[in-house]
């Protein structure tokens, strides 16, 4: 039987007919990958610390300083803490004494300029910490921006001002007072900045 030309063109519309609704079957059948089909996502901007240690003694009515550089970008905030432990009240040959508070302090200054400073005592026979601190205006939201405040040199002061000497206690063979002439301390700078974190096994 011979096909007529009608005939011909009939038959190769039903065959490509078939084939695309192959092809079309094969494309929606696909599994969808990647969650749902987007990109993966390219990193996030998390908080991250640092942390540095001073340690000294200083003099009664003196001051110790000391320098640090912050270097990162989108610095978040600065603490700067302040601790030291007076002696503990003394009994000896000379009878008993009572140890008097010692008062220290700190200054902190940016390298913008700014400054500021606290200053405290200890209560009797124990430790005593001053803390202060600088915030600056940056989040995850605009930390793409880089900002610079609070980046490079910082400048720290450390005041050791009356140190309490140890008094005579009421009571048989105290005769004099023991001087106080210096303390141990501890400054600690903690600080928070913002970096970009990429997920695991991106490039």
């Amino acid at each position: 039987m011979t096909l007529e030309r009608n005939d011909w063109r009939m038959l190769s519309m039903g065959i490509g007919i078939v084939l695309f609704s192959l092809a079309l079957a094969g494309i929606l059948g696909k599994p969808a990958t990647g969650g749902g089909g987007g990109p993966p996502p390219a990193g996030e901007w998390v908080l991250t610390s640092g942390q540095n240690s001073f340690t000294g003694t200083g003099n009664e009515n003196t001051d110790t300083t000391f320098n640090m550089d912050i270097n990162v970008t989108n610095l978040a905030n600065v603490t700067v803490k302040l601790t030291w432990t007076d002696e503990p009240d003394i009994t000896n040959y000379l009878g008993r004494h009572t140890n008097q508070p010692d008062e220290l302090g700190v200054t902190a200054g940016s390298p913008e300029g700014e400054s500021q400073e606290d200053f405290g005592q200890n209560a009797h026979g124990a430790s005593g910490s001053v803390e202060v601190g600088f915030k600056y205006n940056v989040t995850e939201k605009t930390a793409p921006r880089k900002f610079k405040d609070g980046m490079g040199n910082w400048t720290f002061a450390v005041h050791v001002g009356a140190c309490g000497d140890q008094t005579p206690a009421i009571g048989p063979g105290v005769i004099r007072t023991i001087a106080d002439n210096s303390n141990a301390f501890t400054l600690t700078v903690s600080y928070s900045y913002y970096t970009f974190v990429k997920p695991a096994g991106a490039k």
